[in-house]
């Protein structure tokens, strides 16, 4: 008998997971994930990698090594490896900042930007594949009912 049964259907408990709003939004976001995921392998990126290039766009093409590192909340090893990866696709290019040489600064390029142009469009698919059946205030309704749980997890 599979554990999800077997959760249903114990007395202890008072509903089965399919009951449970929680277990809606991680099967939700698995199968994002899932998809999103099966994507990146496509152009041959990790989700990590994926994460500094919307990181680098979105802060006007250029950061710090150090912020990346911040923002990731990982070693800077790491994101040394990521950030050569990226630099070694094309995606990246770094140099030292010339006020301090201890900052390695990080620029997106042209094919960066072209691929994050087809991430959103795939992003953008994602979305309106979730929200087919609703209408635009429904979709609205959703949107802003998931923003006020994401503030109450905060």
């Amino acid at each position: 008998m599979n554990q999800e049964k077997d959760m249903d259907t114990d007395p202890k408990l008072p509903c089965g997971p399919e009951k449970d709003i929680g277990y809606y939004i991680k099967r939700i976001n698995d199968k994002l994930k899932a998809g999103f995921d099966a994507y990146l392998r496509d152009v041959d990126l990790t989700s990590s990698q994926a994460r500094v290039l919307e990181y680098v766009y979105w802060n006007g093409g250029m950061v710090t090594q150090k912020e990346i590192e911040v923002f990731l909340d990982v070693a800077h090893p790491t994101v040394v490896g990521i950030v050569n990866r990226l630099e070694k696709k094309g995606y990246l290019n770094c140099y030292l900042d010339e006020n301090n040489k201890r900052n390695k600064m990080v620029c997106s390029t042209c094919e960066a930007e072209k691929l994050l142009h087809k991430m959103y469009e795939g992003r953008r698919a994602s979305e309106q594949r979730l929200l087919h059946s609703f209408s635009e205030d429904e979709a609205a309704q959703v949107k802003k009912l998931l923003e006020k749980l994401y503030d109450n997890v905060r």
